[in-house]
């Protein structure tokens, strides 16, 4: 019997549109600083649902980050939605062609089976201006991303370890 893939961490965003970015961002971030010691596969997917889509299809857990704009959220406040909530929430969409993430969920769990947890960390974003780099509130928020989306890694059986620096070696 085939294994199923491991546990999901997504960045959604463009970097080229302020705090849009701070899903990739994070997903490199995470990347430089640690090393996981359970399957645990990373991914930055932009703006397509449709790749998100096919990266969530047949996975038992997914963790997703992004840059959220949530009707009086003050910028840079940290948020956690799980899949129930996901699913429950009216769809919004990124563009007329694409599918929201309540959509792309369902469409994936049609193509691959139920994925058991699907969690998104938002930041309330400051700027979604083009141009690169996060405004200072969700540049501000990003250790506290950071330490909820390492917990929630852990929740789900996945540990990351600090990497070492070469430079104290």
């Amino acid at each position: 019997m085939k294994s199923p893939p491991p546990v999901l961490l997504a960045g959604i965003g463009n970097d080229l549109m302020g705090d849009d970015g701070l899903g990739p961002f994070l997903i490199r971030r995470l990347a430089r600083a640690y090393v996981a010691s359970g399957e645990l596969e990373l991914a930055e997917t932009g703006v397509s649902c449709f790749q998100l889509m096919d990266l969530l299809a047949g996975r038992r857990a997914a963790v997703l980050v992004d840059a959220l704009n949530v009707e009086g959220a003050e910028p840079g406040r940290v948020l956690r939605f799980d899949k129930s909530r996901l699913l429950a929430a009216e769809p919004s969409r990124f563009s007329p062609h694409q599918p929201a993430l309540r959509e792309t969920i369902l469409a994936a769990e049609a193509l691959g089976g139920p994925v058991e947890s699907v969690i998104l960390y938002g930041v309330q974003g400051g700027s979604f201006e083009m141009g690169e780099g996060l405004s200072p509130a969700a540049a501000a928020s990003l250790d506290e991303l950071e330490a909820a989306v390492v917990s929630e890694l852990h929740r789900l059986g996945v540990g990351l370890e600090p990497r070492r620096s070469e430079l104290l070696e």
